[in-house]
């Protein structure tokens, strides 16, 4: 009786790997370290909270323009995991600086290169290859030790994953945020919501007007923070402004149409 049986396992013990990452550790990983490479690696994380294998097979031909200096990206193109996330501005600075790093090298990028290219001296153009998982992992872990981030062990499991971090944090970003589609946010984790995938179809710009709900606090520095908010606190009051200005129209007009009505 298997049920039985189970009474009388002892109680399974927490398991590791169950924090995220926070903004603040995030911003020391990016302070201490010197290669651009390392940084477009940590922003890519860090504004898609993707799997490492999704980034690792990621091409530039899977990358598009987005309004305010953001990216689109594809995941897993041409499988059944298929899906699009976004870049936010300061995530796509630190992209472009890689590329342009890569480019000065001699390197020559075209569609079917890798948004992450390999650490070597020579570079097949003809025949480019992914970077690995354990390469991508190894070089988090390198600077998070640089950084000084904690990471107790419990059992075989850190309470920080290296790349889970990230994802955590980007999931829980998402979550917390009330104004954002809940189907929409699982469909950026690789989620699977009964017969969504099936029936729910958003197009590119739908799902970025929710991403850019949340591009204030997804994004890592303080200043660019700040300058986004503002950004988008301005862009309201112009909003505002064009329907207070809509609003006195109509209203000037219905004085005007009640006037002629009486004479």
């Amino acid at each position: 009786n298997s049920k039985k049986l189970a009474m009388f396992l002892p109680e399974e013990s927490k398991r590791g790997g169950e924090r995220a990452i926070t903004t603040k550790e995030v911003q020391r990983m990016l302070s201490i370290t010197g290669t651009k490479r390392a940084k477009a690696i940590i922003h890519l994380f860090s504004a898609t909270g993707s799997r490492p294998e999704a980034l690792c097979n990621l091409k530039i031909k899977h990358m598009g323009q987005m309004p305010d200096d953001c990216k689109s990206l594809i995941l897993y193109a041409n499988s059944t995991h298929e899906l699009v996330t976004f870049l936010h501005q300061e995530a796509s600075h630190a992209i472009d600086e890689y590329f342009d790093e890569r480019t000065k090298r001699g390197e020559y990028l075209k569609g079917e290169s890798y948004v992450i290219g390999r650490e070597t001296f020579i570079v097949n153009v003809n025949k480019p290859r992914p970077v690995t998982i354990n390469s991508l992992e190894s070089s988090l872990s390198h600077v998070m030790k640089r950084a000084g981030i904690s990471r107790l062990k419990t059992g075989n499991r850190y309470d920080l994953a290296i790349c889970g971090g990230f994802r955590k944090r980007f999931d829980t970003i998402m979550k917390i945020n009330p104004n954002i589609s809940y189907a929409i946010a699982e469909m950026m984790m690789d989620h699977k919501i009964r017969m969504e995938g099936h029936y729910f179809k958003p197009s590119k710009e739908q799902l970025f007007d929710e991403y850019n709900k949340a591009i204030s606090e997804l994004t890592v520095d303080d200043s660019e923070r700040l300058k986004i908010k503002t950004e988008q606190q301005s862009k309201k009051i112009s909003e505002l402004e064009v329907k207070t200005a809509r609003i006195d129209d109509l209203e000037r007009r219905m004085r005007i149409m009640e006037k002629s009505k009486e004479n």
